[in-house]
C-alpha cells in the first residue's frame, strides 16, 4: 500500500483487488500493510480466505483481529483441515508458509512468522524460497523478519502487517498477588 501524507488514504493493490482505502491504523508507515477498508463504489465487496492452520490457535486468533477491523470485507476464516473451494474467494490469506497453495487461482498473501522450521534437512533459505513460490505477495509481523526472507533472495511484493494484540480477545488481568 501506499499511504497519501495529506488524506491518510492508501492505494491498494494485490491481486484482483484494487481501490481506494482507508487506513485503520493510524500510525500505518509506507510498506505496510494496514488493515483496510475499501471504498464504495462500482467494485464489489471482496471475497477473502484467511486460511488458518487450526481452529483455536495462534493464527486463529490473528485471524479474528484482523476480520474484526477489516469491516469492508466479507471474510470467511477456515481450517487447513476442511475442504475448500478457493474459486470462490478473491483473495487468499494463508497463514504460515507452509500452506501449499500450487493449485489455487486466486492472488495469495502468505504470511510468514519465522524461520525457525521444526523439521528440515536442507537450509532455511532453500527451503523459504520453495514455500513461497505459489504466493502472490508476502507479509512479515516485521521489518526485521522482512530484512531476512529478503536475504533468502525471495523478492516478491512484501507487506508488514503487525501482529498487534486484540485486547477484547485477550485482556489484561492483574498477576495474582504473593501471599
Amino acid at each position: 500500500c501506499s499511504i497519501d501524507a495529506a488524506t491518510h488514504d492508501t492505494v491498494c493493490k494485490i491481486g484482483a483487488i484494487s481501490g481506494i482505502c482507508t487506513v485503520v491504523y493510524a500510525s500505518c508507515q509506507p510498506n505496510t500493510l494496514c488493515i483496510v477498508s475499501h471504498s464504495s463504489g462500482s467494485m464489489s465487496t471482496p471475497r477473502i480466505l484467511m486460511w488458518i492452520d487450526m481452529y483455536g490457535w495462534a493464527f486463529h486468533a490473528l485471524a479474528k483481529g484482523m476480520k474484526k477491523y477489516a469491516t469492508g470485507y466479507d471474510i470467511e476464516i477456515r481450517s487447513a483441515k476442511e475442504n475448500i473451494d478457493f474459486n470462490q474467494y478473491d483473495l487468499i490469506h494463508a497463514f504460515g508458509a507452509y500452506q501449499n497453495c500450487d493449485d489455487i487461482q486466486s492472488p495469495v498473501l502468505k504470511g510468514i512468522y519465522n524461520t525457525n522450521a521444526s523439521i528440515r534437512n536442507r537450509p532455511v533459505s532453500e527451503l523459504m524460497r520453495e514455500l513461497t513460490e505459489d504466493a502472490t505477495a508476502i507479509t512479515v509481523p516485521t521489518s526485521s523478519m522482512e530484512k531476512e526472507i529478503r536475504s533468502f533472495g525471495i523478492d516478491k511484493p512484501m507487506y508488514m502487517l503487525p501482529e498487534g494484540v486484540d485486547i477484547e480477545l485477550f485482556p489484561y488481568t492483574p498477576p495474582p498477588r504473593s501471599t
